[in-house]
């Protein structure tokens, strides 16, 4: 009787190998769809909350001397119908979705829905390490992934790493838009020639 036990493990070993990354990048798909689903979600509740401040989205936050007790998260939370929206499942950090600090101009009045030029286009929320996110090169870019407050003015064409906390799927994050939709995209809706998408332009 021929001794294929060798040759079997031999085949398995090469069988897991091709496999193992095909099943993770799988599960991160999966992890994307549930993610982007989330986007969406909060997408919706913000708007809703609009539609009950006079159509005025929701600020980032109040911030009281320099103190931020209250979040736009906070603000929303009424509006969906399990907090777990707030958190992707790819994320390892405290803050996972970020709103769209352009918005209320950090901490200035919030914006109208009317202001808001191409909503289709225009960004509500993405993945984030902090509540807040800007494009890079923004104020806030660091808040992103992008570095630190010292080094975040030298990335003006986007995320210096593809590790960074904003692309945890599959090299790209979700994005959801002022028109309530939500879509995975490769970084460069970050990249500061498209700032107009920040900017409500």
């Amino acid at each position: 009787m021929p001794k294929t036990g060798f040759f079997d493990s031999h085949i398995i070993a090469i069988l897991a190998a091709i496999l193992f990354p095909v099943f993770a990048k799988a599960r991160e798909k999966a992890r994307q769809s549930s993610c982007l689903a989330n986007h969406k979600q909060l997408a919706l509740a913000a708007l809703a909350y609009a539609q009950d401040y006079d159509e005025r989205m929701a600020p980032e936050g109040h911030n009281i001397a320099g103190s931020v007790s209250i979040w736009w998260y906070h603000m929303i939370e009424p509006y969906v119908k399990n907090t777990q929206v707030f958190t992707c499942p790819s994320a390892t950090s405290a803050w996972t979705i970020g709103y769209n600090a352009q918005i209320s101009s950090y901490w200035g009045t919030p914006k109208s829905l009317g202001e808001f030029v191409r909503p289709s286009e225009n960004v509500m929320l993405c993945d984030s390490s902090a509540p807040r996110v800007d494009y890079a090169g923004g104020c806030y870019g660091c808040c992103a992934g992008f570095g630190t407050s010292a080094t975040r003015a030298s990335y003006t064409n986007g995320p210096p790493l593809a590790g960074s906390a904003a692309l945890r799927h599959n090299d790209g994050c979700n994005f959801a838009f002022m028109d309530g939709h939500a879509k995975w995209s490769k970084p460069n809706l970050f990249y500061v020639p498209d700032r107009w998408r920040w900017l409500g332009q």
